[in-house]
């Protein structure tokens, strides 16, 4: 790939990852309050910013499909994301109502994982061998190697990446380790759907380990957990338990 490719790739494949500042499903759903059907649940932001930076702060969501995860997960990220700062979205709902309704509103730098969104851009990524990067070769790589792009269109982020020896291109555990001892304010993590690989590459288990070793090593690990002061992941796969680990079982 030249250099001109790799520009070319790196806009094509730029996302909403780092502070979304864009309409979703949830901010569709205000605009449209008064001409449709609109529940107003946003007193759960209360509940779950009560975990901010406590022991227990990183939850993994999982439900049915059409129950309500991803709009959830967007209202999540409009009211923690910096990228939203000004647009008074929450006005007049329940949540502006509460005493501690600014303490948290749009003050985090936010990380916002759409698996979806991930698989339809690797899909592209594969089906073009002149975009190859070298030691991108599955899903796992591609979804580090996309999140750690968006965090260096921050110019401060970018210039201690690339500081760093042990980032490189795929390493994201590493990069907000990286850019936390810099800044001193960790992330707000939110992944929807996190439990794609599981359903869409059931038959590869090696793949599935190494997803599982990238999550380890962002929540079990001591540098990952302090880069996080909330993690909310979406899932529809059910989570059963054996021995003294836990485990994912597909049928």
């Amino acid at each position: 790939m030249t250099a001109d490719d790799v520009e070319f790739w790196e806009v094509k494949v730029m996302g909403n990852i780092l502070n979304p500042d864009k309409d979703n499903s949830f901010i569709r759903l205000v605009k449209f309050k008064d001409s449709e059907i609109f529940v107003d649940k946003t007193d759960f932001i209360g509940k779950i910013s009560a975990k901010i930076s406590a022991d227990k702060r990183f939850f993994a969501i999982t439900r049915p499909r059409r129950f309500g995860k991803t709009v959830t997960a967007d209202m999540l990220s409009a009211y923690y994301s910096k990228g939203y700062a000004g647009q008074k979205i929450f006005d007049n709902l329940k949540i502006s109502k509460e005493k501690n309704y600014e303490e948290h509103l749009n003050k985090y730098n936010v990380i916002y994982i759409d698996m979806n969104s991930i698989k339809d851009k690797y899909i592209s990524y594969t089906s073009d061998k002149s975009l190859y990067i070298e030691d991108i070769d599955d899903i796992v790589d591609f979804l580090q190697y996309l999140v750690i792009l968006d965090l260096k269109e921050n110019k401060n982020y970018a210039e201690q990446i690339n500081k760093a020896p042990l980032v490189g291109k795929k390493s994201l555990s590493s990069a907000l380790d990286v850019i936390c001892r810099y800044t001193g304010e960790p992330f707000i993590l939110i992944m929807d759907e996190w439990d794609l690989i599981y359903r869409e590459y059931k038959n590869e288990t090696v793949l599935q380990e190494k997803f599982i070793e990238f999550l380890r090593g962002l929540f079990k690990s001591k540098d990952g957990q302090d880069c996080f002061a909330l993690a909310y992941l979406t899932g529809i796969l059910p989570i059963k338990k054996y021995n003294l680990n836990s485990t994912i079982k597909y049928d």
